[in-house]
C-alpha cells in the first residue's frame, strides 16, 4: 500500500514540472494564434496530455500507464497552476504587454 501511494506521489511530482511547462507553451501558442475559446481548449489538452506524456517517459522512463496518468494530471494541473499565477503574481500575456505599450 505504501508503495502505491509513493507511486502517486511521483506522478503528481512529475506533472507539477510538467505543469509548468505546458502552460507556458499553451500560452504562447494563444498569443500567437488568436482564435475561439473552442480552438484554445483543444490546444491545450493536446498540448498538456503530450507533453506530461512525452517528458515522463523521456526523463523518468516511466511505462506507458503512468505516462498516460503523468499527462492526464498534466492537464489538470496546467490550466489551474495558470489561473494561479494569473491572480496571484498578476501575470502578463505577451499581447497584454504590447496593448499597453500602444
Amino acid at each position: 500500500m505504501i508503495e502505491q501511494n509513493q507511486i502517486v506521489l511521483d506522478l503528481v511530482m512529475v506533472s507539477m514540472i510538467t505543469s509548468v511547462i505546458a502552460s507556458q507553451v499553451t500560452q504562447k501558442i494563444k498569443d500567437l494564434f488568436k482564435v475561439g475559446k473552442f480552438f484554445n481548449k483543444l490546444i491545450s489538452i493536446i498540448i498538456s496530455l503530450r507533453i506530461g506524456f512525452i517528458y515522463s517517459i523521456s526523463f523518468f522512463s516511466y511505462s506507458l500507464l503512468y505516462a498516460f496518468w503523468v499527462g492526464i494530471f498534466t492537464l489538470i494541473g496546467s490550466e489551474n497552476f495558470y489561473k494561479i499565477i494569473n491572480d496571484k503574481l498578476n501575470f502578463k500575456t505577451l499581447s497584454n504587454l504590447k496593448n499597453k505599450k500602444e
